[in-house]
């Protein structure tokens, strides 16, 4: 009986996991910039500092320094190699951001400006995106707390 309950306590997850739809879209799933950069596009253009991270309830202190580069519809980390591309929603509530590059599931993600913070909340490539700024355990969420340098 033992063994039953060890094998249903490996595989039960495994296959709750397994059933998780992904989505492999791989472009924006908002409108992307058209034009100039105006209204949020224009407020993120910059370098933002990551002063606190989460993933799935665990602080990330790890990641506390890195910077976040914002230009035109283009994104990316320090130290990173590249660059992929951003769009946003402003209009929506909460603001939702997607981060693309036509190769990788995009990221579906909720942001608020608040001054010189920026606070984003991300799912795991194909996963929904939050509806609000927290994460649990198993949530395949990351939430990261920016300030503009």
């Amino acid at each position: 009986m033992k063994t039953i309950f060890a094998v249903l306590a490996v595989v039960v997850p495994v296959l709750a996991c397994s059933c998780v739809s992904r989505d492999t879209h791989t472009g924006p799933l908002v409108a992307p910039l058209e034009g100039p950069a105006t209204g949020d596009y224009k407020k993120l253009e910059g370098e933002w500092t990551v002063t606190y991270c989460e993933r799935d309830g665990k602080a990330m202190a790890g990641r506390n320094g890195y910077v976040f580069h914002f230009q035109h519809n283009r994104h990316w980390i320090s130290g990173n190699k590249g660059y992929e591309w951003y769009a946003l929603d402003a209009k929506a509530s909460p603001k939702m951001i997607d981060f693309y590059d036509h190769k990788l599931p995009t990221i579906r993600a909720i942001y608020r400006i608040e001054g010189r913070q920026l606070v984003v909340c991300s799912a795991d490539p194909g996963l929904p995106r939050p509806t609000d700024f927290s994460t649990t355990p198993g949530s395949g969420r990351i939430l990261t707390k920016t300030e503009r340098r």
